[in-house]
């Protein structure tokens, strides 16, 4: 047996309308998802897979805070710009990153990078440090170093 289904079109209770409360969007002002990623993007911080992990131990590198956050704003930069798999380079290593998920790929010491090939980027950023920023710039500031482990 078919039952006829009769269709109800949807409408804004008459409390809303009374209220002057709108469902539309507002006309001027950033999109509510916009500020929302944007938001996310500035508080995620960038992870390390488990295979860099293991190249990072393998080739001897101790990521720096000073370097950690070198990455971080890496990868927003990167990530402003519209890319998705992207080379980061820095004085003393190379990432490769996934910028969508904020996540570091692989390492390599950039010793290693004279016969480096890396595939499937779609673009590169170069990560100075402030100290090594300032001696380009020719404000030379000297800083004791710690023997690696």
């Amino acid at each position: 047996m078919v039952e006829k289904v009769q269709l109800v079109s949807e409408s804004r209770p008459a409390t809303l309308r009374q209220a002057g409360v709108s469902s539309r969007r507002a006309a001027s002002g950033p999109r509510f998802d916009a500020v929302l990623r944007q938001k996310l993007g500035d508080v995620a911080e960038v992870r390390f897979s488990a295979h860099a992990l293991r190249r990072l131990d393998s080739r001897g590198i101790e990521i720096t805070a000073e370097e950690k956050q070198l990455i971080e704003k890496g990868v927003r930069n990167a990530a402003e710009k519209g890319a998705r798999e992207s080379l980061l380079v820095t004085d003393r290593f190379a990432l490769v990153v996934s910028v969508r998920n904020r996540t570091v790929i692989t390492a390599k010491h950039t010793d290693e990078l004279d016969d480096g090939v890396f595939t499937n980027i779609d673009s590169a950023v170069v990560c100075r440090a402030e100290s090594a920023a300032r001696q380009l710039a020719g404000e030379t500031q000297h800083v004791a170093l710690s023997p690696r482990r």
